[in-house]
C-alpha cells in the first residue's frame, strides 16, 4: 500500500490548529494493517518551545511533547484519521510520517511538513474555480469535472460529498 492522498499536505501553511490528519491508501487496510499503520505513523514538532517532540510516536520515539496523544479511526476500508488529544502549538511546523514495511499487509513511507496557523480553522471552505466553467458548451461526456476549493479539503468526506448529475434538457444545470 501507499497514500493516495493526506491532508495537511506537504508544504501547506496556515493549517488550523485544530487540524484532523487524514490518510487514504492505496488498497484496503487488514485488520493486522491498521495495526501496523497506526505503529507506522507519527506525528513530530520541529520548532518552538520544547521542540523537537512528538505529539504520537507509533514506534515509540522520544521525547513525547507535553500536548501528547490522540486517537484513530477508520473512516472507510483504506483509510486512517489521526485526532490530537490537543491544539497543536500556533504558528509552528510539523511533520507526520506513515512508514511501515510488513509485504504481507502494509508497506508505506511518506511524510509530509506543514506549519501551523494562529488559530483554530474556523472557516469553511468555499469553491474557488469549476471546470468546465459555468455556460460551457460541447464538453465531452468523458470530459473530467474538476472543483478547486479555498482550502484543503478532507479527501473522504469531500469525495463522498460531491457528485455530478447529468442534466438532459434545458439551459441550466445544477448539481449537489
Amino acid at each position: 500500500s501507499g497514500i493516495t492522498a493526506a491532508v495537511p499536505g506537504n508544504g501547506t501553511t496556515g493549517v488550523g490548529t485544530n487540524e484532523i490528519t487524514t490518510m487514504v491508501f492505496t488498497s484496503n487496510l487488514s485488520a493486522t494493517g491498521k495495526t501496523e499503520a497506526q505503529t507506522g505513523f507519527s506525528l513530530k514538532q520541529i520548532n518552538g518551545a520544547g521542540s523537537p517532540c512528538y505529539l504520537f510516536a507509533g514506534n515509540g520515539q522520544t521525547p513525547g511533547c507535553s500536548q501528547s496523544g490522540g486517537t484513530f479511526s477508520y473512516p472507510t476500508a483504506n483509510s486512517l484519521r489521526y485526532v490530537n488529544d490537543n491544539s497543536l502549538d500556533p504558528n509552528n511546523q510539523y511533520t507526520f510520517a506513515e512508514v511501515y514495511n510488513d509485504p504481507a499487509n502494509l508497506v508505506v513511507n511518506y511524510s509530509a511538513t506543514f506549519t501551523a496557523a494562529s488559530g483554530t480553522d474556523t472557516i469553511a471552505p468555499t469553491i474557488s474555480q469549476v471546470i468546465p466553467n459555468a455556460g460551457a458548451t460541447g464538453i465531452l461526456t468523458s470530459s473530467t469535472v474538476r472543483v478547486t476549493f479555498s482550502e484543503q479539503m478532507d479527501p473522504i468526506t469531500a469525495t463522498t460529498a460531491l457528485t455530478v448529475k447529468s442534466y438532459p434538457v434545458g439551459p441550466t444545470c445544477s448539481g449537489t
